[in-house]
């Protein structure tokens, strides 16, 4: 798990896409990304929260903090590998 000392390096606004968009998104700037980096993410898809947990445990990445907010989504996750 993540430390306090983390600090959010990308940040990302779903808003208003839907599937598969959030998903093609967050894989592009993971790319771009360096172990140890967070992104923060906000969605409001109707489908984001459960796409989200299966594609970071298909990853192998860290989800650092997830929220929901009636249909708006907030996740930090943590590039590990």
């Amino acid at each position: 798990m993540s430390t306090n000392d983390d600090v959010v390096t990308y940040t990302l606004d779903c808003c208003g896409l839907s599937c598969p968009m959030p998903i093609v998104k967050i894989g592009q700037i993971l790319q771009k990304m360096k172990v140890g980096d967070l992104l923060d993410i906000s969605a409001d898809d109707l489908a984001f929260e459960d796409d989200m947990r299966a594609f970071i445990g298909q990853i192998n990445q860290e989800i650092v903090k997830m929220d929901k907010h009636g249909e708006n989504v907030h996740v930090i996750i943590k590039k590990i590998c």
